[in-house]
């Protein structure tokens, strides 16, 4: 820790690799590993099922990975932050719409390889602490992983983000968002 960086007190075990939360004992790791992993609700769409089951059944569906809703296609895409003094990056498995042409390139390209698609413009359908509302991000394909990466457009708040890091009161937002207070001790 740089005691003439950022005020990290109170915020220490973050900055370790074994650390954990003070309030759930959740290892630092799996906090900042939050996946969130439903587009919808199951009363609207349905339990999540596995991938396979895109290409083997009609109308609307989510799986692990993609959602087929209406005229509407989402997949999931990680989105790495840097945390300013920490060895490990946040990294966030958001959901982001795609045209139903770009879906079917992107699902096509992951079932049979070939040409890896061109990052196309994509909008994030999740809400996090940090988007007031749905941002514009490139989706880069990336071959050999699971999940593409999200590339924030030249707009705040999250091209600031991904440029500096995340600040101490960043993580401590984000932390109460997803209902880890560090005042409580477990």
């Amino acid at each position: 820790m740089n005691p003439d960086g950022p005020d990290w007190s109170g915020l220490a075990w973050v900055l370790k690799t074994d650390g954990t939360c003070p309030c759930c004992g959740m290892p630092s790791y799996d906090v900042f590993s939050k996946i969130y992993d439903r587009m919808f609700s199951e009363s609207v769409i349905g339990p999540i099922l596995p991938n396979a089951e895109l290409n083997a059944s009609q109308g609307d569906i989510q799986t692990e990975d993609f959602c087929r809703f209406g005229d509407d296609r989402f997949v999931r895409a990680l989105l790495t932050l840097s945390i300013q003094g920490a060895a490990e990056p946040m990294r966030l498995i958001l959901w982001a719409s795609l045209s139903i042409p770009s879906f079917e390139r992107y699902i096509l390209w992951l079932g049979e390889g070939g040409e890896t698609p061109d990052r196309m413009p994509r909008w994030l359908m999740t809400r996090t602490p940090f988007s007031a509302d749905i941002e514009l991000f490139w989706l880069v394909p990336r071959p050999g992983r699971r999940w593409s990466d999200l590339v924030a457009q030249p707009a705040p708040p999250f091209d600031k983000l991904q440029k500096n890091g995340l600040a101490p009161i960043d993580v401590k937002i984000f932390l109460e968002d997803t209902g880890h207070d560090i005042r409580r001790r477990r």
